[in-house]
């Protein structure tokens, strides 16, 4: 019986272990310096896609003022969608990812060598904020999803399927926090 409740925690376990890993192996990735401008343009090409998959429903595009606003929010730069179709949008979004960079190039010219520096405290400090109140989401998601069983549901199925969830919800709010902070600051 104590083999089957160890057994059964140690399931859990490994689901929390393996975001562990990923979020551990970000951190050491930008705390070498070589790495922190390569995780940045990936924060922002995941911003961008994950904006464009909001905004792009099927073959149509739709709600262009917000989708504007969110690029004026998170980068601060100023974008019009007049023209843009689904079948040019591609072609649309490099002239925004473009855009960015540029804007991105005058942050680093402005700051000059202290812009890498910057940059890794800004994602450190995010990161591990966000993943402190992971971990409390986890703690909540594992003492609820016992409740399940009731329901005739798997509690560790449910609890793998809804951490990867949480998990990935973090990561994207980790993006969006990092290129807003980034772009915005003075």
């Amino acid at each position: 019986m104590h083999f089957e409740i160890r057994k059964h925690l140690l399931d859990y376990d490994n689901v929390m272990n393996q975001q562990r890993v990923v979020i551990y192996a970000l951190r050491k990735d930008i705390l070498e310096e070589e790495a922190v401008e390569t995780i940045l343009d990936e924060t922002i090409a995941n911003v961008i896609d994950t904006l464009s998959e909001s905004y792009i429903k099927h073959t149509e595009i739709v709600e262009h003022a917000t989708f504007e606003d969110e690029i004026k929010k998170i980068f601060d730069i100023t974008i019009s969608m007049d023209g843009v179709n689904n079948k040019n949008f591609n072609e649309y979004k490099k002239r925004i990812v473009n855009l960015i960079k540029i804007r991105l190039q005058d942050k680093n010219d402005l700051m000059g060598t202290h812009f890498t520096k910057f940059l890794k405290f800004i994602m450190i400090n995010i990161i591990d904020s966000r993943w402190k109140d992971h971990l409390l989401s986890m703690d909540y998601l594992r003492d609820s999803v016992g409740l399940r069983g009731y329901g005739q549901k798997d509690p560790l199925i449910e609890y793998k399927k809804e951490a990867y969830n949480i998990f990935a919800e973090m990561i994207n709010r980790i993006n969006f926090e990092i290129s807003e902070f980034v772009f915005h600051v003075q």
